[in-house]
């Protein structure tokens, strides 16, 4: 019998300003294969409640979409960017398949920058697994 391993690491992500998105994706996996970890989970959280964690199609069309969505939520900006991050979440976890960190197809791991400036931004990475 195996037992279940648990890695934390905490990463910094420096944000550009309003909008500004990050690709985790490629970070996470290196990650996950320096914790050893062949088969669990992986969660990512992000410590600032206005730097929401979610899977999107990283291209820039798709991107620019999601910023006129975010936009239409309110007539208020700040209205539209507290709600874009309660609705998009700041954590996710994905399952570790073989050493590697599993999305759909065309998916990437993103965190997207809702405060007025940009910055340095603390996320985790709580690793999982045997």
């Amino acid at each position: 019998m195996c037992c279940v391993k648990t890695v934390v690491k905490e990463l910094v992500v420096e944000t550009e300003g309003t909008y500004y998105a990050v690709d985790l994706t490629s970070t996470v996996a290196e990650e996950v294969k320096k914790a050893g970890i062949k088969n669990g989970t992986v969660t990512v959280f992000s410590e600032d409640p206005l730097c929401p964690i979610f899977t999107i199609e990283y291209e820039p069309k798709l991107m620019s979409d999601l910023v006129t969505y975010v936009k239409k939520l309110s007539s208020d900006e700040t209205k539209a960017r507290l709600l874009a991050a309660t609705v998009l979440g700041t954590s996710l976890t994905v399952p570790v398949v073989d050493g590697t960190p599993v999305t759909a197809t065309f998916q990437q791991i993103v965190l997207l920058e809702l405060n007025k400036e940009g910055g340095s931004r603390k996320i985790y990475l709580v690793i999982q697994g045997e």
